[in-house]
């Protein structure tokens, strides 16, 4: 009798160490779980494309013609072509011949300057970064060689007043 009572016991208390490693185990690893969980529920909710996509499963043996709300769909997306819009420069100063010129958007300084003839001889080559990105309205003034030595000594005064 004592033998089966002593044997319970023990089997009473693996089965609690048992379940005690269960739970330490789960609670090392609900972090985890939690943070995946939360990304699925992010990714539910923000969705994992744009909100003009449709996936449309069309049965075999039938075409789009036979869905015309989908043809009106495919055809608007095939004319959807963004046509590149047109900035217009002031380019003056020392250039061949200043004035207003019209580049594609996204043109750089460099282009505008060609498209006013390039620079003359006098004109500091240093001073305007053709690099930059115009705007649209944007002027662009390209000083002599002298024009650009007092304005940076003005800058150079203006500074040390401060």
């Amino acid at each position: 009798m004592k033998v089966d009572s002593i044997e319970r016991q023990s089997l009473r208390v693996n089965d609690r160490k048992g379940t005690m490693m269960v739970f330490k185990f789960f609670s090392k690893i609900k972090y985890w779980c939690l943070i995946g969980l939360l990304g699925c529920i992010v990714l539910f909710v923000t969705g994992c494309g744009t909100a003009d996509e449709a996936i449309v499963l069309i049965p075999p043996g039938e075409s789009v013609a036979e869905f015309p709300e989908l043809e009106a769909a495919e055809q608007a997306a095939e004319t959807r072509v963004v046509e590149p819009q047109t900035v217009y420069v002031y380019v003056c100063g020392a250039v061949r011949t200043p004035g207003v010129v019209e580049v594609p958007e996204g043109s750089r300084a460099a282009e505008a300057l060609e498209l006013a003839g390039g620079m003359t001889t006098e004109a500091d080559p240093f001073y305007v970064n053709l690099a930059e990105i115009v705007t649209d309205g944007q002027k662009l003034y390209f000083p002599t060689a002298s024009e650009a030595e007092e304005m940076e000594a003005a800058g150079k005064a203006a500074e040390e007043d401060l």
